[in-house]
């Protein structure tokens, strides 16, 4: 009993585990036009220093789109671009990540290659948030 009673305490006075990170937020950004329709989900806060991981899910009319791969380009606040290819993950399903290197305005340009479809989302990328003094 003595045992039990060791063995009991010191489960009751472990810590708890801390719970795993919670995913950050997220937002998404519905575009269409004549033929094509998309849906760009990605972090509802970006800040400089960040990578984000971004979903894209297109559609050409209401058929999935079935290409391996879209031509994404990030221009940055000075007007550089970042130009990659979005991997096709499921069918119409797409994926990238992107480190936002600087605070301001950037522009996605999502290139579709059904009539020459681009779609371009502005995003506006805070200021990193100086960690505490050391």
């Amino acid at each position: 009993i003595a045992l039990c009673a060791v063995v009991a305490l010191r489960w009751m006075r472990e810590p708890a585990r801390p719970a795993a990170p919670e995913q950050p937020e997220q937002r998404d950004v519905m575009m269409g036009s004549e033929n094509v329709s998309m849906r760009m989900r990605l972090p509802a806060r970006l800040t400089a220093g960040m990578a984000a991981a971004v979903e894209l899910e297109l559609w050409n009319e209401s058929t999935p789109l079935t290409d391996e791969e879209i031509v994404i380009t990030v221009q940055d606040p000075a007007g550089k671009f970042a130009g990659f290819d979005a991997k096709a993950k499921t069918l119409s399903g797409y994926s990238f990540s992107h480190k936002f290197e600087v605070a301001g305005h950037h522009l996605i340009q999502v290139n579709v290659p059904v009539d020459d479809t681009t779609f371009e989302v502005d995003l506006d990328v805070l200021p990193a948030v100086a960690g505490p003094p050391r």
